[in-house]
């Protein structure tokens, strides 16, 4: 009897130990990580552009286990997005789109692969005229050039700071994290003070959520509580120094 007793005891303790040696086992490893390649303060306009996606873990190129990929564009104009149909050649993917003119434009892409998720948000301005620059106009008097520096230097200084938003959904879907990467002259802006505000599309008041920069020109606002069930239009407030500017970005859900 003593020997039945202490076998099952024996049969419980390695039980324990192989449970406590399978949850190390299943524990989460590196992020899935996507790049995309374009520069898109440089996409020309009235043409089919090729936009090429690159999905990391870790050191360990991924693209080719990339099992879902999503990628929407639209404008500030449209109802709904345009979904864009991916190619993946298992070392990267790619999806392509005809950009017209004088617009900002959204990008959103969700990747999965590995059973992990990415997902992120751009806005980005194309110009028509930004293109269509002669080789005379180049080859005008300094004077002249000059001029037109100084005429739209605030503009430019707007357009210097690029914001990158991503949206992280928690486990029950009922709030969000939002992560916005500031760069300014492709170098990240760091120390500032960044606040989102949430706009109500219905015509209520805003609602507006500080961030905490945890990482090097990443500012994050956490347990955010989106609407679902429509778009939401999210206002990022920067301010440092002379900086005081927003980008307004619309999600698409």
């Amino acid at each position: 009897m003593k020997k039945l007793i202490l076998g099952i005891i024996i049969c419980c303790i390695l039980s324990l130990l192989s449970a406590c040696s399978n949850q190390i086992e299943a524990s989460p490893g590196e992020p899935l990580l996507i790049e995309l390649e374009n520069d898109l303060s440089n996409i020309k306009p009235d043409k089919e552009t090729e936009l090429i996606f690159n999905a990391q873990l870790g050191d360990e190129q991924l693209s080719k286990k990339v099992d879902q990929a999503k990628i929407e564009i639209w404008t500030d104009n449209d109802q709904k997005p345009d979904i864009l149909e991916t190619k993946n050649n298992k070392e990267k993917i790619t999806a392509t789109y005809k950009f017209a003119n004088d617009s900002t434009y959204y990008i959103k892409y969700r990747f999965t692969a590995d059973g992990k998720v990415y997902e992120e948000t751009k806005s980005f301005t194309v110009n028509k005229e930004e293109h269509a620059v002669s080789n005379e106009e180049e080859t005008d008097s300094q004077h002249n050039h000059q001029h037109t520096e100084d005429s739209h230097s605030a503009e430019e200084n707007n357009d210097e700071i690029q914001a990158h938003l991503v949206k992280q959904d928690s486990e029950n879907d009922k709030t969000s994290k939002l992560i916005v990467h500031l760069t300014k002259n492709n170098e990240t802006l760091e120390d500032a003070a960044v606040r989102f505000e949430l706009k109500d599309l219905d015509g209520g008041n805003s609602v507006y959520i500080e961030t905490t920069e945890e990482n090097k020109g990443e500012y994050i606002g956490d347990n955010i509580e989106l609407n679902q069930s429509k778009s939401n239009t999210v206002i990022v407030h920067i301010e440092k120094g002379d900086i005081h500017l927003h980008k307004e970005i619309k999600l698409i859900n």
